[in-house]
């Protein structure tokens, strides 16, 4: 995946994601910054994820809904919701 490509899926996918994350984490400073961490994670990994546009977008989702609910838990000082594969960096 190259940068014009990541550039295309944040134009055409931003506002879902930060509704997502706004929905979990009702703040609005806290999504936006999970979006952009997921963003990373997807340059970061660009070789290992899929090409195809769904299943990137479906990634996208799935890497922000995580995000949101571990930065919840932990604002609650509770237990972070276990890690979806594609994440198996530390935290």
């Amino acid at each position: 995946m190259n940068s014009c490509e990541v550039s295309s899926l944040y134009r055409s996918q931003i506002g879902a994601l930060r509704a997502l994350a706004h929905s979990i984490l009702k703040d609005k400073r806290q999504a936006e910054e999970v979006v952009q961490q997921v963003f990373v994670e997807l340059i970061a990994n660009a070789d290992e994820i899929a090409a195809e546009r769904a299943e990137v977008r479906a990634w996208l989702m799935e890497g922000v809904a995580w995000f949101a609910k571990a930065r919840r838990a932990q604002r609650k000082g509770e237990a972070v919701p276990a890690v979806p594969g594609h994440h198996d960096r530390d935290r």
